[in-house]
């Protein structure tokens, strides 16, 4: 049984900036994720302020 090898330099370097970027990539997403939330919760919240207001009764 080979014990594991550490990688050259070169694939190392590779290999971190390719992780930086992949994490770049994911908190582009989260915060894309985050603003959709964030509108579909004032759209609900809008929606629920309609159906309170209708089902209000008018003096």
């Amino acid at each position: 049984m080979s014990s594991p090898q550490i990688p050259d330099l070169a694939t190392r370097i590779r290999s971190i900036e390719s992780l930086r970027q992949t994490r770049r990539e994911i908190a582009e997403f989260n915060q894309e994720l985050a603003e959709i939330e964030a509108q579909l919760d004032r759209e609900l919240y809008a929606q629920k302020l309609a159906r309170i207001g209708k089902s209000t009764p008018t003096k």
